[in-house]
């Protein structure tokens, strides 16, 4: 067994279950990505977010996956009933119980373990949780109720902050990135980078503006930053905030495609009513430049 802390300083049981992994073939469920949930958003006015309960411990196991779960401990030997933290599929099993749990229901939508509600109106909000949290009774779903934020006007769901002006990241993940000290190690630049990436579509031509900081990364060369290197990283902790609020795509409304492309990589931006959708952006390999 190993234990980690939550965030509200509880302990989290989970499984070592690296021998089991190892024998366990994956069928992976597609989680919904940022990219395909944004566009639904386009209209909504209010919104509620709630957080499943405990959300691996509502899938049952059979018998004989209960006893692939048995663990030693100096009082005897137990196992799961219930889904554990630990299995490489857990999350899989989830998503794909939280898809069916969703199936049908309109303005809904569930990455991970939480759930956001949105409507247009008050009433079609109303309406539509309403539903959900019938929906919650029928299958045994249970939410915290301490993580649920009802009918509100802005709300933080999985990284972003929607709004019925459009998408911005979260507040605290561009305030941990500001507040990061220059890196000193190749492990630090790459948690760095990997918080931007999560962040990529609010930053045009991220690609080309990280290139310089990812040519440290190389095996083969060891950790030698420069002057241009630390302006390379003060200019991305600076692009973050550029663009407070992105529009959802309007299927409605005409795009405007504005393309970029240098020596070093491919950018584009994506715009509707004069409002970047998105930002995409690639750094052009060694073999693609010559």
């Amino acid at each position: 067994m190993v234990c980690s802390l939550k965030k509200d300083g509880s302990l989290r049981l989970c499984l070592d279950s690296k021998r089991l992994n190892e024998a366990i073939k994956r069928y992976p469920h597609k989680t919904p990505t940022l990219e395909e949930v944004n566009p639904q958003f386009h209209g909504a006015k209010w919104f509620s977010k709630l957080d499943a309960k405990a959300g691996y411990w509502s899938v049952q196991l059979d018998e004989q996956s209960q006893a692939l779960t048995t663990f030693r401990t100096p009082l005897g030997r137990y196992c799961f009933t219930r889904l554990p933290f630990g299995l490489n599929i857990s999350q899989d099993i989830f998503q794909q119980r939280v898809a069916e749990i969703l199936e049908g229901l309109e303005g809904c939508v569930g990455i991970a373990d939480d759930i956001c509600v949105f409507g247009k109106t008050e009433e079609q909000h109303d309406k539509r949780l309403l539903s959900l949290l019938e929906r919650a009774k029928e299958t045994g779903l249970v939410f915290n109720s301490d993580k649920c934020f009802i009918k509100q006007r802005r709300i933080a769901f999985f990284r972003n902050v929607y709004s019925e002006d459009g998408t911005s990241p979260d507040p605290d993940k561009v305030k941990d990135i500001k507040n990061m000290p220059s890196p000193q190690h190749k492990e630090d630049l790459q948690r760095f980078l990997g918080l931007l990436t999560y962040m990529g579509s609010f930053i045009p031509n991220l690609s080309q503006k990280s290139a310089s900081l990812r040519q440290l990364l190389k095996k083969e060369k060891p950790y030698d930053s420069s002057e241009d290197h630390q302006q390379a990283y003060d200019m991305l902790k600076d692009a973050i905030s550029e663009y407070s609020s992105m529009a959802y795509f309007d299927t409605t409304t005409s795009v405007t495609l504005e393309v970029d492309a240098s020596l070093k990589g491919l950018g584009a931006a994506l715009l509707q009513n004069g409002r970047p959708v998105a930002f995409v952006s690639k750094t052009l390999t060694p073999t693609q430049t010559n």
